[in-house]
This record gives structure tokens, C-alpha cells and sequence, in this order.
């Protein structure tokens, strides 16, 4: 078989390594887990394995793996440590990585190990090991040793290796005597299956699982960047938002649920408007849209698909926030989510389209929660809708009102829901630094992870059984924004990666950064120098950052807070808030008590302050004191928090809610008396990470976007009535910045923003998934693969 056909094929193996080229999974024997790689080093291994055993130049892979750009040499240099790190997980230990891929000094790189087609548990060889000879390293592939040691929380058991069956005299036998061994194990499990599903102990549907998805393909070929996509009632087309060809403003496109031309939903551009959210009316004739243009212009528009012409205004809207709807099964309206139609109410709306009247649905919004984007379920009985998308969850209501059924209980950023089928959804949920898809089932309540990379904003048409979604694999990269003499912005590559770097925190002295990043593989914590000349990223091995919230320095600058789980332990009892000593790159868990923490800092006191999920919904900003007789316990509680920034010196915690926009302010010791709020309309709840305030506490900056700048800052003075009127600067026109949040250098004044440097964006189509396997399945394979092993192998 060729290289270039295996290379093209799901999955393949690399010596002892499978690799799953669809999730960019490399599984070694006898590892936890697999380990997944960035699409850069999944790219330079193909490039060395359709050449194994021979040397690939270094300007050969820059030039193949990132083409049309200008790369330095430590992009690759990162893919191939993070590949030598993959292929050293398993139980050979770490320098095993070195032996699959091999440095030739002032040349290039060389893979040692053949490459073969993986085909279950046979390979068909491709490509004979290269010859075993002296290893000469060159010094850009050696890294520092880190010293992490992980302490105080709990790590999962040891993995048995698995070993191969032993070749048995019994090949030589008759076949009848070969199948006894077969049939007596059938036997016994038949009648444990009998007797477990009897006696209740095995349940039908496990609690999570993983849904197998047929392969997809992308129906969307320009380059243009592309969200919220829509599939009509019958599968046939989708409408989608696009960017103007002149970067202008965005405009709806419709085109047949293929690779096939685009077509503008209405004729012309109207230069400075932005169009996306298209939603299709129950028939098929109508979509409804949102425009917005300039900074708070917007309107829910409805146009007829096949008359260009015939285009009405049906609502004015909010233009600060996001605005989602769905259609009433009758077509006579529309279900409106909270967010951009009224800063009032927090709950779900009905606007009728003949009079034009908006009316709230009758249930009961939660307090402190806000309800967005409702979707109707294809039999017409229920709406769907995120609750604090943000940071939330998925809701349910009956669509003529009633009581809300809460869905799912992950607390999470979701990216997009919609219905697969009656009876279970389809949700895009931020893990790490990417978005994937899942499939909930509402009758079992199962959890299935769809497999699917870089996925997001989901959208199914029952009738056909076809799911559309949005496949983003963006790189974010580090920059320092400054000004120079004239007042001039100028931004600055801080390092250069292949992955995804964001949540830069500065220090407070301003020589250290913190950041997250993939760039290796995992989703780690970075420290790096940046007094040092030609300062190298380090990682805090062994530890994975978890949630969105960024981290958060001591006051000292000698230790860093961050929410994480131990590497390659289960995320039900690893999940923590760490310390890290940032001389030794050692990471301690913190022994809170309570549930999962999503980000803490340390008072001037001594004192913790954490935001939490306390066993309800939304987040709490909880104090903790410690004492030696009894270690941390909690002194005070305050509900309905997002994000917060605590300022030294002044003992005092600016905050932001998900209930609301705006910006709060309270003491310390978290007493009500002296909460107050700063300011109605800034940071918005969308927008809740995207701030941060002043080295001198005197003003808060937040990122926003405009219409002809994609990374725009605003400051403005945190008292109320100071005379510092509000100031506003364009950071790019061209760069879209992380909603991860930024931090301000405390000696020069200059941003650490990550913004986007590649943001490929696809539509992506494939089927609704279906139901998870469930146990029964399991035992099938089980079953299937008991006898397959009867079977001769001659």
C-alpha cells in the first residue's frame, strides 16, 4: 500500500504507536491515555512516516507543514518534542521517544520506526525499520529538566500493560478442540449476562460513553471566516454567516448541504453591517436573521429564501449582546432568548410577528440566570435553551410555558446546542483549549463525546438526519501591545508557538509571564522570563489546566494559582485548585472545602479568596482562612460571581456576574454592607473574562469588538463620577484577541493579549449521531471478540 494512501487514512501505526489521525491521538502501550498532539505535529509526523527511515530536512518540513508563512525553527523543534513525548508515554518510559524519531545534526530529523496500516490487530507493514545507529542529538531538542511534583490530591490507579496472547501448542490441534476453550467462555458469560441483567446489577446505559460518528466532510471551500451555521427543516441547504469579500461587515449565505457555490441570501452589501444567527422558518420559505451596525444598532430581520426582495423588519434589538431565537412549529413567531432584547428581563420572550408584540414565556427564569438561544424540539413540544451559556448549563421548557428541567449539570462553556431528534441534543462544550461536541440522551441522561475536533455551533435537520456544525481550528498566539513616540500601536510576537497560547498573566514586578498553552500536547501551565534575552517557555509537567479563568499571581510573585486536574488522573477527584512554586515549577493541590474551584488569589492577609461550585447553581466567591488545628475553612460567602481581580494594598475584590453587565466592587472580608456597583454596562456578561484592571487601581480595561476593529480596548475610571472620561484604542483591525482575558505590565503599561493568528473556519456535515452503546453492546464485542480468537490464524 502507498504512504500516501495510509497517510490519508483514519488510523495508522508507527512502530509499537497507534495513531489516530482524526482526534490526533497517539496511544503507546501501556499508557494511561493516549496522547493528543496540535495539528502542526500531527502534520510534521505524516511528512516524516511517507519517508520513514530516510532524512527529511528541516526546510523540507517548514516548508510542507507551514507553508506560505515565515516560521522560525522552534515550531518545529516544539512538534517534534511534543511527538517524542507522545511516543515515550508508554510504559518504555521517556526514551523510547527518541528512538522513533531521530535528530541528524544540521540536516534534519529521521523516523526509525516502520510505518504500517492499522487494520485492528494485524499491521501490513509499509516500510522496514531504519538501521540502528548512534543518535547524535542536536541542542535544539534538549529542553530543561522540570522538577513537578504533584501532592495532596488523587491519582488513579495503575493501568495494567497489556500484553500479546502467547502462541499456543493448541494451533496444532483439530479445530473442533481448538473452540472448547471458545464455547465453555461463552457459556460463562451468557449466564453472568443473564444474571447481572436480572438482578439489575448492569445497567443498560453507563453514565458517559463515547458515540461513534461516520466520517464528515467539509461542504465550504473559500477561505473566509464562517459561524452559525443553519440547516433547512429538510436538510437540503444551509445558511450560515460569512465575512464580506471586502472584510467589511458579514452577510447570510445559502447553499445546497454540499460542496457547492454559495449564494447571498439577499442582493448586494450594505458595507458596515454585520448579518449572522440565520434561523429557517418551519417551512423552509423564511429565514430570520440579526444585523447589527455600528456599535449598538441592531434588528432581527425576516427574509423570504427565494425572493430576494421580500425582507422585513420584525424587532429591534440590544446591539452589546448576542441575540438567539427559534421559531414557534406554527411559524407565527418567534422564541426570543433573553440577551439582546431586553436588559430588563433575564428570561425567555415571544415575539408575534403579525403585530410585532413581545411577550415573556410563561415559567420562572432563575434568579442570578439568563436564558439564551432557545431552540424547539422537532415534534414541537419543547424548548431548548443554555442557561448562563457562558458558564452554565442546558435547560428544557415545555414551548406554552411551565416548569424548566434542568439538563446537564457541567457548569461549563458551551459553544452551541441544538436538538438531535425528540429526544436527545447535541451541545459544543469548550474542553481544555478546543470545543467539542456531545450527545446527550434525555431518557438515560448518557453523555457521549462525539470524537469530533474543533467543534462547534451544531445544527440538525430531522428529516433527513443530517448534522451541521462549525469546524474552527484557530492558533492563538502571544503578542505585547504597546504604544511608540507618536502614539502609534505596535504589536510584538512574544513567542513563537504551534499551538494554542492564551491567558497571558504578567507578574507583579513585570518580569514573568504565565500562560496556558497546548504547544506540547497537553493543555499546561507556561512560565517564562521576560527579562532573560531569547527567554524559553517552560511547562509545569504533570499538571492540566482546567476551565477558562486564567491564572492568578501572589502578591510576592513567588507562587501561581490555577484550577487543574493531575495529568492522566479521573477528573471527578482530581479537580483542584493548585499552587504552583514558580522557582521549582512544583505544584501542590490546595485541600479546599468545597466543590470544584475555578479560579482563586491570595488576599493581602494571607487569606484565600476562590470562586467555586458550591453545590447549586451559578458560582460563589468564597473566603477561606487556614489554620493550622484545622487547615482551610471558609469565613464568608458571596453568590452570583463570574470573574474577579483582587487589589492589593486596598483589600478589596472587583467583580463581574453572569445575572448581569456590569462591574461590582466589595471589601475583602466579603461583608454585604459594603458592596456596591461600579458600573451598569461594563464588562458585559458576555465579555466577563475580558478585563482587567490597572496596576494602580484606579481604571478597568476591557477588550471589545467593533465593526472595523476586531481587537478594540476601553478604559475607563473605576469611581463613580471620576472626571477621567473613558478612552478607547483599536489594538488590531485585523486580529481577533482570545476571550480568555489580558494582563497590563505594571511598569510599562504595555497589553499581553493572545490573539488569533490562523483561524481556519469550515462547515462541516455528517449524521445525527446516534444513541451511545450500551452494555449490551459492549458484552457483543466482547462476545465477537471471543471468537475471532478461535479462529485460525494460518
Amino acid at each position: 500500500m502507498p504512504h500516501a494512501d495510509i497517510m490519508d487514512g483514519e488510523r495508522w501505526r508507527v512502530g509499537d504507536a497507534s495513531v489516530d489521525a482524526t482526534i490526533r491521538e497517539i496511544a503507546m502501550p501501556g499508557a494511561r491515555s493516549p496522547v493528543r498532539v496540535t495539528p502542526k505535529a500531527l502534520g510534521v509526523l505524516k511528512a516524516l512516516a511517507r519517508q520513514s527511515g530516510q532524512v527529511v530536512t528541516r526546510q523540507a518540513l517548514l516548508a510542507e507543514v507551514w507553508p506560505e508563512t515565515l516560521p522560525t525553527d522552534d515550531v518545529l523543534t516544539q512538534a517534534i518534542t511534543q511527538l517524542r513525548k507522545a511516543f515515550g508515554s508508554g510504559s518504555a518510559g521517556p526514551k523510547v521517544g527518541r528512538s522513533y524519531i531521530e535528530t541528524i545534526a544540521k540536516s534534519g530529523y529521521r523516523l526509525k520506526q516502520p510505518v504500517s496500516a492499522d487494520v485492528g490487530d494485524a499491521q501490513v507493514p509499509l516500510a522496514p525499520a531504519a538501521p540502528e545507529t548512534a543518535s547524535v542529538s542536536g541542542s535544539d531538542d534538549i529542553l530543561p529538566a522540570s522538577n513537578v511534583d504533584i501532592a495532596a490530591t488523587a491519582l488513579p490507579a495503575d493501568v495494567t500493560e497489556a500484553r500479546p496472547l502467547a502462541a499456543s501448542r493448541a494451533d496444532a490441534s483439530p479445530p473442533a478442540r481448538r473452540y472448547v476453550p471458545v464455547f465453555a467462555a461463552l457459556a460463562l458469560l451468557a449466564l453472568g449476562l443473564c444474571a447481572l441483567l436480572v438482578w439489575g446489577a448492569l445497567p443498560l446505559w453507563p453514565a458517559e460513553a463515547r458515540s461513534a460518528v461516520p466520517s464528515y466532510r467539509l461542504i465550504t471551500s473559500d477561505q473566509g471566516t464562517k459561524w452559525t451555521p443553519a440547516l433547512s427543516p429538510d436538510g437540503a441547504r444551509v445558511a450560515y454567516a460569512a465575512a464580506q469579500a471586502d472584510g467589511d461587515g458579514s452577510q447570510i449565505l445559502v447553499q445546497p448541504a454540499r460542496n457547492a457555490p454559495a449564494r447571498p441570501l439577499l442582493p448586494g452589501s450594505t458595507p458596515g453591517t454585520r448579518d449572522s444567527d440565520p434561523s429557517w422558518s418551519p417551512d423552509g420559505r423564511d429565514i430570520a436573521f440579526v444585523r447589527r451596525a455600528g456599535a449598538d444598532e441592531c434588528a432581527v430581520l425576516v427574509a423570504a429564501v427565494d425572493v430576494p426582495t421580500a425582507v422585513r423588519e420584525a424587532l429591534a434589538c440590544d446591539g452589546t449582546e448576542k441575540i438567539g431565537f427559534d421559531w414557534l412549529p406554527d411559524g407565527t413567531g418567534l422564541v426570543m432568548g433573553a440577551s439582546g432584547v431586553s436588559q430588563e428581563s433575564t428570561g425567555l420572550q415571544v415575539l408575534d410577528l403579525a403585530s410585532g408584540a413581545l411577550r415573556p414565556l410563561e415559567y420562572s427564569p432563575a434568579a442570578g440566570g439568563v436564558d439564551q438561544a432557545p431552540r424547539v424540539s422537532p415534534d414541537g413540544r419543547w424548548i431548548l435553551f443554555a442557561r448562563n451559556p457562558q458558564l452554565g448549563d442546558l435547560w428544557r421548557v415545555p414551548v406554552e410555558g411551565g416548569a424548566a428541567e434542568r439538563l446537564t449539570r457541567l457548569n461549563a462553556d458551551l459553544r452551541g446546542w441544538s436538538w438531535a431528534g425528540s429526544s436527545a441534543v447535541v451541545f459544543g462544550r469548550r474542553v481544555d483549549a478546543e470545543v467539542r461536541l456531545y450527545r446527550l440522551d434525555l431518557a438515560s441522561g448518557t453523555l457521549a463525546d462525539l470524537g469530533l475536533d474543533d467543534a462547534q455551533a451544531p445544527s440538525t435537520s430531522a428529516e433527513r438526519g443530517t448534522l451541521a456544525f462549525i469546524r474552527r481550528q484557530p492558533q492563538f498566539g502571544l503578542f505585547k501591545v504597546d504604544t511608540d513616540a507618536e502614539g502609534a500601536v505596535v504589536q510584538t510576537r512574544v513567542f513563537a508557538s504551534a499551538g494554542r497560547d492564551n491567558m497571558p498573566v504578567i507578574s507583579p514586578d513585570g518580569r514573568q509571564l504565565a500562560f496556558a498553552s497546548d504547544r506540547a500536547g497537553p493543555y499546561e501551565l507556561w512560565l517564562a522570563e521576560l527579562d532573560t534575552p531569547d527567554a524559553v517557555p517552560v511547562p509545569v509537567e504533570g499538571l492540566v489546566l482546567e476551565g477558562s479563568h486564567a491564572p492568578v499571581w501572589s502578591p510576592s510573585g513567588r507562587e501561581v494559582l490555577v484550577a487543574g486536574v493531575v495529568a492522566g488522573a479521573a477528573e471527578a477527584t482530581s479537580t483542584a485548585l493548585f499552587e504552583v512554586d514558580v522557582a521549582r515549577r512544583r505544584a501542590v493541590a490546595l485541600d479546599l472545602p468545597v466543590g470544584r474551584i475555578v479560579q482563586g488569589g491570595y488576599a493581602d492577609d494571607g487569606s484565600l479568596i476562590a470562586i467555586a461550585h458550591d453545590g447549586r447553581d451559578g458560582m460563589d466567591l468564597i473566603r477561606f482562612e487556614h489554620t493550622e488545628s484545622s487547615g482551610w475553612r471558609r469565613s464568608a460567602q458571596l453568590p452570583d460571581v463570574s470573574q474577579f481581580h483582587y487589589v492589593p494594598g486596598e483589600d478589596r475584590v472587583l467583580f463581574t456576574r453572569m445575572s448581569g453587565d456590569g462591574l461590582w466592587q466589595i471589601d475583602g472580608s466579603l461583608k454585604e454592607a459594603s458592596l456596591q456597583r461600579l458600573h451598569d454596562t461594563r464588562p458585559t456578561r458576555r465579555g466577563y473574562r475580558a478585563w482587567a484592571v490597572a496596576p494602580d487601581g484606579a481604571t478597568v480595561s476591557a477588550l471589545a469588538e467593533g465593526p472595523h476593529c476586531l481587537s478594540g480596548l476601553t478604559r475607563w475610571p473605576i469611581a463613580k463620577g471620576a472626571s477621567m472620561p473613558s478612552s478607547e484604542i483599536c489594538l488590531s483591525a485585523d486580529r481577533q484577541a482570545s476571550s480568555s482575558g489580558f494582563s497590563i505590565d505594571p511598569r510599562s503599561g504595555a497589553l499581553y493579549v493572545s490573539m488569533v493568528v490562523e483561524d481556519g473556519m469550515d462547515i462541516g456535515l455528517t449524521t445525527v449521531p446516534s444513541r451511545a452503546k450500551n452494555n449490551a453492546d459492549s458484552v457483543l464485542h466482547v462476545v465477537r471478540r471471543l471468537i475471532s480468537l478461535g479462529k485460525s490464524t494460518s
